[in-house]
């Protein structure tokens, strides 16, 4: 990964324990190439959530393989929700904590005390 990479991932807590640090050696330049490839594509900003819906499609149809199974499919739908809990709980929710102690919380204090 490059500096910059692995310095927002210390940002946002600086562990990945589902993978040893051996096995992100081994495709840490991988992941960086492909995140460059696809900051490169025209048009990226205005349609990221697009590339990366076909790059995650692509990387986990390549983790099903040619012979699918209940257990890959389901494997993968599980992965993909975890990456989504753990951005939300890395990521947005400290991002929304932070916009709410400077622009005031929307919910009424009572609603939160309960």
């Amino acid at each position: 990964m490059t500096v910059r990479s692995l310095q927002t991932l210390k940002s946002i807590g600086g562990k990945m324990p589902y993978i040893t640090q051996v096995q992100r050696n081994v495709v840490d330049d991988k992941v960086q190439s492909l995140i460059n490839s696809m900051k490169s594509i025209d048009g990226f900003e205005d349609n990221k959530a697009g590339v990366l819906n076909y790059i995650t499609t692509c990387l986990c149809a390549g983790a099903i393989g040619s012979s699918p199974r209940y257990s890959k499919i389901n494997e993968m739908i599980g992965m993909l929700e975890c990456c989504k809990l753990e951005l939300y709980r890395r990521v947005a929710g400290p991002y929304e904590d932070i916009k709410t102690s400077q622009n005031g919380d929307v919910y009424p204090i009572e609603l939160l005390s309960r």
